[in-house]
C-alpha cells in the first residue's frame, strides 16, 4: 500500500479496515449520503467527491501515522474473511492509535 491516489481504488479488506475511522472522520459526508439513500436518490457529484476526499484523507493519515497497525488489520481481515471477529484486537489497536495520533492532534 502506498499514498492514496486520487481515484482511491481500495480493496474490500482495506475498506473494511478503514471503516471505523472513516465513521469518525467523515461524519457529515456520510450523513449526506444517507440522506440521499433515504430519499432513494442518487447522490450528487459534489457529495460523492467530498466523501471520496474524506476516505482519501483518512487513508493517507492512516498510512502516515499508523501504517503498521493498518497493514496488520488488513492482513488479518484477508486471512479471516468470514471470521473478522478474530481481528477485533487489531482493529481496536489501530483505531485507538488513529484517534491518538490523528484526531486528537487535529483538535489541539
Amino acid at each position: 500500500m502506498s499514498e492514496a491516489p486520487s481515484t482511491l481504488p481500495l480493496t474490500s479488506f482495506e475498506m473494511k479496515a478503514l471503516a471505523g475511522v472513516v465513521a469518525m472522520e467523515c461524519v457529515e459526508e456520510t450523513k449526506k449520503m444517507v440522506e440521499f439513500a433515504k430519499k432513494r436518490q442518487m447522490p450528487d457529484k459534489e457529495s460523492q467527491d467530498k466523501l471520496m476526499a474524506c476516505w482519501a484523507k483518512t487513508y493517507t493519515n492512516s498510512m502516515n501515522t499508523c501504517k503498521e497497525d493498518l497493514e496488520k488489520l488488513i492482513g488479518c481481515l484477508d486471512n479471516n474473511e468470514r471470521r473478522s471477529l478474530k481481528c477485533a484486537d487489531l482493529r481496536k489497536m489501530y483505531e485507538e492509535n488513529y484517534v491518538k495520533n490523528v484526531i486528537l492532534k487535529e483538535q489541539n
